[in-house]
């Protein structure tokens, strides 16, 4: 994600095909990054196309009831129906929920014989719009990202004050939308 100590090349895992081609690495590890992709759809592609035939990936990724964790944004939750289907065209090893906090494991081996599964009519659930949706728009993340901070800031301020300084319509679409 960002260059430091132990990081020996920083990559987009959008363009992980460009930078290595398909079929470059025997084994390929991706912990609790796919929440954090707007274009799911092409990640989860890459990382099926990179991995050569017979090779594995493992994932680990979070679910429905898992905080909203933004570094640097946060946008999907995959339970392990949804990853059952997105990589149904890879043998499935493993697939489990997270036994400590909503998530999901998998481990899949590309098949030698591989060919994806289109992906573009699935929706996932998305932490911005909390609903399931096929993708998020700039507006829908600038609003998100507004309320959020509204919200950490009205959570500093005390509810008397917080009631002097916003007007009541203000004041019921923040509880409304922000579940205040």
């Amino acid at each position: 994600m960002e260059y430091g100590p132990g990081v020996d090349e920083v990559c987009r895992a959008e363009e992980l095909i460009q930078r290595y081609g398909p079929d470059a690495f025997d084994v390929v590890l991706c912990t609790e990054m796919l929440e954090h992709v707007r274009d799911w759809r092409t990640v989860v592609s890459n990382l099926k196309q990179v991995v050569k035939p017979g090779g594995i990936l493992l994932f680990t990724t979070r679910s429905r009831g898992f905080r909203f964790h933004g570094y640097p944004f946060d946008f999907w939750r995959y339970e392990v129906s949804d990853v059952a289907y997105l990589f149904s065209d890879f043998a499935t090893e493993a697939l489990v929920a997270d036994p400590s906090e909503p998530g999901v494991f998998f481990k899949g081996r590309k098949p030698l014989d591989f060919k994806e599964r289109a992906l573009t009519g699935y929706p996932l659930y998305s932490v911005i719009s909390e609903r399931r949706t096929l993708g998020v728009t700039g507006y829908e993340i600038l609003a998100f990202r507004t309320w959020y901070l509204i919200r950490a800031f009205s959570a500093k301020v005390p509810p008397a004050v917080r009631r002097a300084i916003l007007p009541v319509p203000v004041r019921l679409r923040i509880k409304r939308f922000l579940k205040l």
